[in-house]
């Protein structure tokens, strides 16, 4: 945190860090445990291999899917890793991109929010045209 930000400092209290962890604990106890199921999922699905040809078209178009999940669930998890990491280090809250504060009801609606919500659509805004382009 740069001493510009040191001056617009968040002001958390131990006991909001306290219920922020909390949640993105919980959160990323759902997240492994829905996983956790996921992959049971895609072993059983697996394991059937005499299925006709129509229905291992729609298996694998289902583990497919599911394989999509989890990614997403991998990338949550690893923004909900940084985040605490954040909260330990007293940097929790703040736009990595432009060193603002995050909003309040950013950080409670989203605890792991890296971004404000225009670097934020910037981000999505570039991803999606570099996702044109290829």
């Amino acid at each position: 945190m740069t001493n510009d930000n040191a001056s617009k400092a968040q002001a958390f209290t131990a006991d909001e860090l306290s219920t922020l962890r909390e949640a993105l604990f919980a959160r990323r106890r759902a997240i492994t445990e829905s996983q956790a199921h996921r992959l049971n999922e895609l072993n059983d699905s697996e394991a059937r291999t005499h299925l006709a040809d129509i229905e291992e078209v729609s298996e694998t178009s289902q583990s497919d899917h599911l394989y999509e999940i989890i990614g997403t669930q991998d990338a949550t998890l690893h923004q909900i890793d940084i985040a605490l990491e954040k909260i330990e280090a007293g940097s929790y809250g703040y736009c990595e991109e432009c060193s603002q504060p995050i909003p309040r009801a950013r950080l409670e609606a989203l605890p792991f929010a890296s971004y404000c919500v225009p670097c934020q659509r910037q981000q999505e805004l570039e991803a999606q045209l570099s996702a044109e382009q290829e």
